[in-house]
């Protein structure tokens, strides 16, 4: 009803097709400077986005799930650079003279508006849905990991599309220039964009909350290792020894530090040198006689000794120090107080091997270089979209229904479009891998096309490009 009554306001001797025209997009012939910038840009959004699927559905290291969203994002774009051509150079060639445009229908055009409307839909939602997937894959790791699958996320785009359906049948009923682009498009654009700020900033206090509990465990468990390594330094001087089988020795440094040298020296009395630890024997040297039955007299050094399960020597001389340090060389493994940072890995969060801590740096590396991408394009979308929605919504609101549209909202709805083709050098300026097999196919095209440069092209697009 409110369609008919904004057709009758407009001239009688206009067709049908004018006047839903006139209606739905309040054309002008005025403003052919920006529907020619439009299918411009919207050239552009076809050729950048064929070029992303092409990438993400051909190589191999991009053919991965967490891209299928980004696909499903180019691909929308795609189908809207199709349609914003069509639609564009019908509002271009109406006003020409020469064209002959009897073949255009009402139905026709309304299939052009429902194509736009859809497209426009499905890319809130899918930016709602990379925004969520990040969200789930750092708030619920495991959730993300059992119900992440293809067959799942294939459902859940076609939930998607079946919502925009919807929504387009409702957009494409009633009032266009006054209800659906004043008020019902606008409040569509706030809600889905506080949606997802709030999950973004949701996903930044899980990553300090994160971050404080690494940093405290970290602390908490150097402290621990630096008492332990304290405590073992004091306890007469002693060092850790560990040989091949796992025993564990303590014993004075068997280097020789200077200061006890000159106190052996000094004094007459046998300090004790060293100890295995695990059943107890007692002699008076290495050479010697066994006292309490628990060496035999022919053990000459240390590498008999620890055929024993414990020995406490009480006096080691002369050549018999030289003959144990040389067979522990050979056995055993001298670790200094110089290196009692090592042992925080017994105890630290990130115990393990390097390789680990490395995949484990790499997975974190690669989660967030995805939430900055996903928010790169959410923010290329609000701030392209977001002056001509609240626009709409405010001339609507001061000055009620309006027919025609004036030139400061065209020029912002143009700039609505640049969007659409801005996702592909999102991906080009984020994304290492996607930037690394751009240049190798770039390379190919330009040295097939100038066989002189070919050589020249190709190193170019060999060099290790930088992180993302």
């Amino acid at each position: 009803m409110a369609n008919e009554t904004l057709i009758s306001t407009v001239s009688p001797e206009f067709s049908d097709v004018e006047k839903v025209l006139f209606v739905y997009t309040g054309i002008r012939e005025s403003f052919r400077v920006y529907y020619v910038t439009e299918v411009v840009i919207y050239v552009i959004t076809i050729f950048t986005n064929a070029i992303t699927l092409t990438l993400l559905s051909c190589n191999r290291r991009l053919r991965i799930l967490s891209n299928l969203f980004f696909g499903c994002l180019a691909v929308t774009d795609f189908i809207q650079g199709f349609f914003g051509v069509a639609f564009n150079a019908l509002r271009i060639c109406w006003f020409s003279r020469r064209a002959d445009l009897s073949f255009v229908n009402v139905e026709g055009v309304m299939f052009l508006l429902v194509g736009w409307w859809l497209s426009t839909l499905f890319s809130y939602c899918g930016i709602l849905l990379i925004t969520l997937e990040r969200w789930l894959f750092i708030a619920h790791p495991f959730l993300h990991q059992r119900l992440y699958t293809a067959k799942k996320m294939f459902g859940v785009v076609g939930v998607a599309v079946g919502m925009c359906m919807v929504g387009c049948a409702v957009f494409s009923t009633g009032a266009a220039r006054s209800v659906n682009v004043g008020i019902s498009f606008p409040l569509l654009h706030t809600c889905f964009s506080v949606l997802i700020v709030s999950t973004y900033a949701h996903i930044i206090l899980i990553s300090c909350r994160q971050q404080r509990s690494i940093r405290a465990v970290k602390n908490r468990t150097a402290n621990r290792s630096a008492n332990s390594h304290r405590e073992n330094a004091d306890n007469n001087g002693n060092i850790n020894i560990h040989d091949s089988g796992g025993i564990r020795v303590s014993g004075y440094d068997l280097r020789g530090d200077a200061r006890n040298r000159e106190n052996d020296k000094a004094n007459t009395t046998n300090a004790p040198i060293f100890t295995i630890s695990s059943q107890k024997h007692s002699g008076d040297d290495l050479g010697g006689a066994a006292n309490n039955n628990s060496l035999p007299a022919t053990t000459t050094n240390a590498a008999d000794a620890l055929t024993s399960n414990t020995i406490s020597v009480t006096d080691l001389g002369g050549s018999s120090v030289k003959a144990q340090g040389a067979s522990l060389n050979n056995q055993m493994t001298l670790v200094g107080i110089e290196k009692a940072a090592n042992e925080k890995r017994k105890y630290n969060f990130f115990s393990g091997s390097k390789d680990t801590k490395n995949k484990y740096k790499t997975a974190v590396a690669h989660n967030w270089k995805a939430v900055r991408m996903s928010a790169t394009v959410f923010c290329m979308y609000f701030c392209f979209m977001s002056p001509w929605v609240y626009y709409e919504a405010f001339a609507s609101l001061i000055y009620g229904p309006r027919t025609e549209t004036n030139e400061i909202s065209q020029a912002l709805n143009t700039l609505t479009c640049l969007h659409f083709c801005s996702n592909f050098f999102v991906y080009s300026f984020q994304n290492r891998d996607f930037r690394r097999v751009l240049g190798k196919y770039w390379a190919i095209v330009f040295g097939c096309c100038f066989p002189s440069l070919r050589n020249k092209v190709t190193d170019m697009a060999n060099v290790p490009s930088g992180h993302y």
